[in-house]
């Protein structure tokens, strides 16, 4: 059974058991992609090491001071082929937030986020312990965003194709969050710069897409020069990265 038609029929089950040839589209040529974020994840520690080390220390405690709770954040999400792993994420809403409510995508300025959260979701700094996520090699830098799998069930059905992301590893960074931001984008329309992402991955994008999710973070306005530098995705049947402001944060609740 193709993962769209375990969409369709929401059998999730039989999902996280699909095998590499039960996916819709399969990435060829991306063995570069693991060997590469290893690589990066080691660079970036190296020249960032005191950094995270405040990080580190400062976020779990600010966290445990305003809110009840964890610091850490263990939910599950699909991966490469419909398989299910546990993301990691800082917390940034009240403890139980969805006991009530139940699963459901984060909004902006949700009134579930703690204020801590707030400042942690602006930055992107929620997201951090995903490297561990890329070390165990259940994710990638880059690539589309992992979804719930209650939820990915849900856009399955109403949105053809959808599986077909779940042909590579999920991403801390992706196309689509860089282009328009996690918030108010249509799941087709993110459907589309993802694929458009699989279909033009190289190590070039991906130190393109990671400098330029960097800049937006940091609020600088760097889109006329990275246009410049982008590489062919950016022309993909007219694909252009915008350079509108980013949100506060995931978009993931």
């Amino acid at each position: 059974m193709a993962i769209d038609d375990v969409f369709r029929t929401g059998d999730l089950r039989r999902m996280s058991r699909a095998r590499p040839g039960a996916v819709a589209r399969v990435c060829a040529g991306d063995a570069w992609k693991r060997p590469f974020d290893l690589v990066v994840l080691a660079l970036a520690a190296l020249l960032l090491l005191p950094l995270w080390i405040v990080l580190a220390a400062a976020i779990p405690l600010a966290i445990r001071l305003k809110s009840a709770g964890p610091a850490l954040y263990r939910q599950a999400r699909l991966g490469r082929n419909g398989q299910v792993f546990r993301i990691l994420k800082f917390r940034t809403m009240e403890h139980g937030a969805e006991r009530r409510a139940g699963p459901a995508w984060a909004a902006w300025r949700d009134a579930r986020v703690t204020r801590v959260g707030r400042v942690l979701r602006r930055w992107h700094l929620d997201e951090l312990p995903q490297a561990l996520n890329v070390i165990r090699g259940e994710m990638s830098l880059v690539g589309p965003r992992p979804e719930r799998p209650e939820l990915a069930e849900r856009i399955g059905r109403e949105v053809a194709g959808y599986g077909r992301r779940l042909a590579v590893r999920p991403g801390i960074a992706s196309l689509a969050q860089a282009a328009s931001g996690p918030y108010d984008l249509h799941q087709r329309r993110k459907l589309r710069f993802d694929l458009r992402c699989i279909d033009a991955m190289s190590p070039w994008m991906d130190l393109w897409l990671i400098a330029l999710c960097v800049a937006r973070v940091l609020r600088q306005r760097a889109h006329g020069a990275w246009r410049a530098l982008a590489p062919p995705v950016g022309r993909v049947q007219g694909l252009t990265v915008p350079g509108s402001e980013p949100g506060l944060g995931s978009d993931e609740a």
